[in-house]
């Protein structure tokens, strides 16, 4: 029976006139970077009438979110200076093909600070893939909320699934501390370095 509809619809004139005319090509995985902040994902997006700039670390998948008073390209590249003067400057930023992303100005902010631009393709953000589930975890998040900025630290200190090391441990080697009750040694950094110097 199922090589009879098989066949049914291969000789249908109707069924080849509306078929799929391209397979959608298969997603090339990202490869996680082997450090923290080398490849980030950046997006723009619009909650409750305010417009944010977001950042995902590809290896850690720590979030940082970032208000702007406007989406110029100079707004944007203000916000970023001052996430990277927190943890450091990206070897590679991915993001849309947004106007604010494939300026000259952008291209020369890049340049200066040493950072290999990724964009996707712009029929195609879904390969931008980490910034936009970042932006969706946070709307989703937000939307639940009453503190913004509290829920995101949660998220951030919250241990990923199948990782047990929460994004801020796998950015920072420690556990920030939120309203949740922690020990002292909890929140210690977990140093690789064995002989630190006090002096």
């Amino acid at each position: 029976m199922n090589s009879a509809i098989e066949d049914t619809v291969q000789n249908c004139r109707k069924c080849a006139e509306y078929q799929n005319k391209q397979r959608a090509e298969p997603l090339m995985l990202t490869v996680t970077p082997d450090l923290p902040y080398t490849m980030v994902g950046c997006d723009l997006f619009d909650f409750q009438l305010s417009k944010y700039l977001l950042l995902v670390d590809y290896y850690s998948k720590y979030i940082d979110v970032v208000e702007l008073s406007s989406t110029t390209t100079s707004s944007i590249t203000n916000a970023m200076k001052q996430i990277f003067a927190c943890h450091d400057i990206p070897l590679r930023i991915r993001s849309d093909n947004g106007p604010q992303f494939s300026s000259t100005e952008f291209n020369k902010f890049c340049q200066a600070y040493g950072i290999e631009h990724l964009t996707s393709s712009p029929h195609f953000q879904s390969s931008n893939g980490e910034a936009e589930r970042a932006t969706q975890t946070v709307k989703r998040l937000w939307s639940k909320a009453e503190d913004k900025y509290l829920t995101l630290l949660n998220y951030r200190t919250t241990p990923l699934e199948g990782i047990k090391l929460s994004p801020a441990q796998l950015l920072m080697g420690r556990r920030p501390r939120n309203t949740l009750p922690a020990s002292r040694e909890i929140l210690k950094p977990r140093i690789d370095n064995t002989t630190v110097l006090i002096q």
